[in-house]
């Protein structure tokens, strides 16, 4: 070690609080940025495995003749092929069970990775003579064959009857002797069982198509090489393993493609923040460095040594931080995967739990980024520190080359605010390269906090948007016989009464059709991207299929109190023009076309009637008054549509009246389908009760649907996005912190001797306080002025991002921007009296000689 880099290593010791907390700021920023990159790693392996649980590791199917799968099999782009053909079927033993048949197939077993399948126990088939069994079938006790038997199967093919039952034609018969039991979660998740043998040709009649799962070498140009080899081979029926290629990188999705779009834009965000904790740290305590940088120019040291020393310091503090932090991080992901691990299995169905990796991405960008950090912030201020003279680093006078006109400030100022809050502002302006550098620090606080603050809001509508997250856990749909309404039937009140529901939702709907609507410009296009394809269609047939339709939804009264809460609606108005209903205009679509979600509103112009084809045989209309538009649908909508509706929400007071009003004019009345959704805490029990009350009933014909598991999985699945949502939003908020408490601690320890002359020239503790509180106030009030409008603008550029597959109002929360700028100053304030107590005590004497912080 030189002399320069000793001179360097003691400076650093002697200023041990600045240097910790640099060494901090590091750590936390790459263990964040590991944590992010891990995070994502992992969560693609995952996926990818998952794909290949569900549905097998091939790339592409086809279904060719075996000549040609003879010269595939040759072809240097192919890295792996399996073969497929089906036997034949034979009846299912097992007589309680729901599979009717068992299915034989003939195929490559030393590839039957690439369907997903693998061996449990026992050994592969060697001939065409021996056979696997599915697991879920060998090990049924009702099977009565172990590994090891010799069984003869009748072969043929399966037909149903007019009445539903099932015949089996036989055809042959084979003997085969089972060698182990076969696992795989396409063939368990089928109606058959499955048998699978070694692959013969003699198998191959010319009714048994020959199907090949295959995957390419390499995955560059991936669909040339599918056109490559379609035209080579003539293949006509060439299929792509989509769920697996999207989550390799492969295949577009637009969803995925969007949390990546919105990922990459945080992800820059939380590196600009990374930025600024860094460079901040080196930049707001250039003073001090300068005053020691002098001194070795004063010696003798030439430019480029004193930039080697600034550079050597930030190799030191890189060699200690960067390791520290890609450990934290790892480690942290670590710990909360092994927690969260389980859940994540049971939500999202995933074989294993959540995949831990990481892979060279991982350690190579946090890496690359905080070096980047480091060479630029240690380059600014040492560029600047050579540049001037010995004389004038150790006086310092560079921090204090300003004019009158610099400092000036408002008589206003003083008049409002007193002497105080003058002498606050003077000091902002006075050391401007600190005030800028504590300005943007707390800039991109406030960026950090509205973007993170959007992202969390903006995921969660988007879990609402995607999903059909129910909140009853019983739902019993049924039908009255004899057209009988509601009044005229005890069952349907005794339905509502059950004892083992907490709560209950009874409805009914109708459809009709809308007569001369103006849609709105989304509806045209989405109309339009539907019927692509379409060419023949006229335009009857085009507003048959795709315009939209008017759902009618009667609620049970206490449902519909409920609702009309929900959306500022008095009960009491649905009584002055009756029937009267609530109009919702807004849903979220789905296009099946390329796989987007749509916030979407349906017609342009709506006024306080809307026109309905009452009778569609006789083209009647009927006139519905609306009370109030809402975008609100009822708890009994969830989720999204992929066709085109609006609703007309009203109780059955008014149904009635509708009725009546329809019968009049010799229209059909609305349906007597009805639907009541339960919440109860023992959904098994209350099933019973209601089924006791249908089965005794001779007026109504029911069905059940128990979705309290699936329920719950929706409920487990928000928390746990929620977990990692506020896990982000607390490491941001660990971020900002980090960078308040050092840049402001950091500037008020390179204040001391100027706050000690202060104190020496009479200024009282309280006048003191009160200098202080007005130089945090005006920091904090520059701060949001310049940050509001750029963290709206951020959150603006997340939300066309997420308008590539799930669009929404873009909305600006006015709340959650009041508790960020609260909670900023808060920080802020926080920060700024932590600095003052730890100097309070100081002696002015001593202050005012010391050198150093």
């Amino acid at each position: 070690m030189n002399i320069m880099n000793k001179v360097t290593w003691k400076c650093m010791k002697q200023n041990k609080k600045r240097t910790i907390v640099t060494i901090i700021g590091v750590i936390i920023c790459v263990a964040m940025i590991t944590g992010v990159c891990t995070i994502a790693a992992s969560f693609q392996e995952t996926m990818i495995q998952n794909a290949i649980y569900q549905n097998g590791a091939y790339e592409l199917h086809a279904t060719i003749s075996l000549d040609t799968y003879h010269q595939l099999k040759q072809d240097d782009k192919i890295k792996d092929i399996m073969r497929l053909t089906t036997i034949g079927s034979t009846e299912n033993p097992i007589k309680d069970s729901y599979r009717n048949s068992i299915n034989i197939y003939s195929l490559d077993v030393k590839h039957m990775d690439l369907i997903g399948a693998k061996l449990e126990e026992g050994k592969l088939p060697a001939n065409k003579n021996e056979i696997l069994v599915a697991s879920s079938l060998l090990h049924n006790q009702a099977f009565q064959h172990q590994i090891g038997d010799t069984m003869t199967l009748p072969l043929g093919h399966i037909e149903y009857g007019e009445q539903g039952e099932i015949n089996f034609i036989k055809e042959k018969e084979m003997t085969f002797t089972i060698t182990g039991s076969v696992l795989c979660p396409t063939w368990e998740n089928s109606d058959t069982y499955v048998m699978a043998t070694m692959f013969d040709s003699s198998f191959l009649a010319k009714d048994n198509p020959l199907s090949v799962m295959f995957n390419l070498k390499t995955d560059k140009n991936f669909y040339k090489q599918i056109d490559d080899l379609t035209a080579a081979y003539d293949l006509q029926e060439l299929n792509a393993n989509n769920s697996l290629l999207i989550y390799k990188g492969i295949s577009d999705n637009s969803v995925l493609a969007t949390l990546i779009g919105v990922g990459a834009f945080l992800g820059v965000i939380i590196l600009i923040g990374g930025f600024s904790l860094i460079y901040n740290a080196f930049s707001i305590s250039l003073s001090e460095r300068s005053r020691y940088l002098g001194m070795l120019s004063s010696i003798g040291a030439t430019k480029k040594q004193k930039q080697a020393s600034v550079f050597f310091e930030a190799f030191l503090i890189g060699i200690i931080a960067i390791p520290i932090g890609l450990l934290s991080g790892i480690l942290g992901i670590k710990i909360t995967f092994y927690f969260m691990s389980p859940y994540f299995a049971n939500v999202f169905d995933v074989e294993s739990g959540l995949a831990f990796v990481v892979n060279r991405w991982c350690i190579l960008i946090p890496v690359v980024f905080s070096v980047f950090v480091l060479v630029i912030s240690a380059w600014v201020p040492s560029l600047k520190a050579s540049k001037i003279n010995a004389i004038s680093a150790i006086r310092q006078n560079g921090d204090f080359k300003i004019r009158k006109r610099d400092i000036k400030t408002s008589s206003l100022t003083r008049k409002l605010f007193g002497f105080e809050a003058e002498l606050g502002l003077k000091n902002t302006k006075r050391y401007h390269a600190r005030y800028l550098a504590t300005l943007f620090s707390l800039i991109i606080c406030i960026v950090l906090f509205m973007t993170a603050s959007y992202f969390t809001t903006s995921m969660q509508q988007s879990v609402t948007m995607t999903s059909f997250a129910s909140n009853y856990d019983l739902r019993v749909d049924f039908y009255t016989k004899n057209d009988k309404s509601i009044e005229e039937l005890p069952e349907l009140k005794e339905l509502q009464q059950v004892k083992h529901a907490k709560s209950h939702t009874f409805f009914t709907e109708d459809s009709f059709q809308l007569e001369q609507v103006s849609l709105s410009d989304e509806a045209k296009a989405y109309i339009k991207i539907q019927s692509q394809g379409y060419d023949g269609l006229s335009e009857e047939d085009i507003k048959n299929m795709y315009y939209p339709r008017l759902y009618i939804q009667v609620l049970d009264d206490e449902s519909f109190a409920r609702y009309c809460e929900q959306i500022g609606v008095d009960v009491s108005e649905m009584k002055q023009k009756e029937p009267s209903f609530i109009f919702v205009n807004e849903r979220n679509m789905y296009n099946d076309s390329d796989g987007s979600y749509r916030e979407m509103k349906i017609l342009k112009d709506v006024g306080n009637d809307i026109t309905i084809v009452a009778d569609s045989e006789t083209n009647k209309k009927h006139s519905l008054h609306i009370v109030k538009q809402t975008d609100k649908v009822p708890d009994i909508n969830p989720g999204y549509s992929s066709k085109l509706e609006v609703h007309a929400i009203t109780n059955f007071a008014n149904a009635r009246l509708l009725n009546e009003e329809l019968v009049a004019k010799g229209c059909p009345k609305i349906s007597t389908f009805y639907e009541i959704q339960y919440q109860s805490d023992d959904a098994e029990a209350l099933g019973k009760e209601v089924k006791a009350i249908v089965d005794g009933s001779d007026e109504i014909t029911a069905s059940f649907d128990n979705i309290t598991e699936q329920r719950m999985r929706e409920q487990q699945r928000t928390i746990l996005i929620s977990v990692f949502l506020y896990g982000f939003v607390v490491l941001i908020l660990l971020i900002c912190m980090t960078n308040i408490m050092n840049t402001i601690s950091t500037s008020i320890s390179l204040r001391k001797r100027e706050l000690a002359m202060l104190k020496s020239i009479g200024i009282t503790p309280s006048k003191f306080k009160k200098m202080i509180m007005y130089e945090t106030l005006f920091y904090g009030i520059k701060a949001v002025v310049y940050g509001v409008p750029l963290g709206i603008l951020c959150m603006f550029i997340m939300n066309l991002i997420y308008g590539q597959s799930l669009s929404f109002a873009f909305h600006v929360s006015w709340r959650n921007i009041l508790f960020i700028i609260l909670g900023v100053f808060f920080m802020l304030m926080i920060a700024m009296w932590y600095a003052i107590a730890k100097i309070r005590k100081d002696n002015i004497v001593e202050t005012i000689r010391n050198e150093s912080i």
